[in-house]
């Protein structure tokens, strides 16, 4: 999906396509994420699967403002944090 929305709630990271919605739509439950963190550029938020990093979701953050992207990423940390 090159075009969505991404939205945090308690449960996890839902990923809204503007175009086919119904079909491609994904919700990640927090519980599904092994590991989160935004790349050093600040350019992708990745969603990690597994301990080892071997699997998981990639989502680019360009269309955020680099302004802006620090935000999301400090919601992300402190999801992951708090939930242990």
């Amino acid at each position: 999906t090159r075009n969505a929305y991404i939205i945090f709630s308690p449960l996890g990271v839902e990923i809204f396509p503007f175009f086919g919605a119904k079909e491609n739509l994904q919700v990640i439950y927090w519980t599904q994420v092994a590991d989160a963190e935004v790349t050093a550029d600040a350019k992708n938020l990745v969603l990690h699967f597994t301990e080892e990093k071997k699997s998981g979701v990639v989502a680019s953050l360009k269309p955020i403002s680099e302004r802006r992207r620090h935000l999301l990423e400090e919601a992300v940390l402190g999801v992951m944090e708090n939930r242990d």
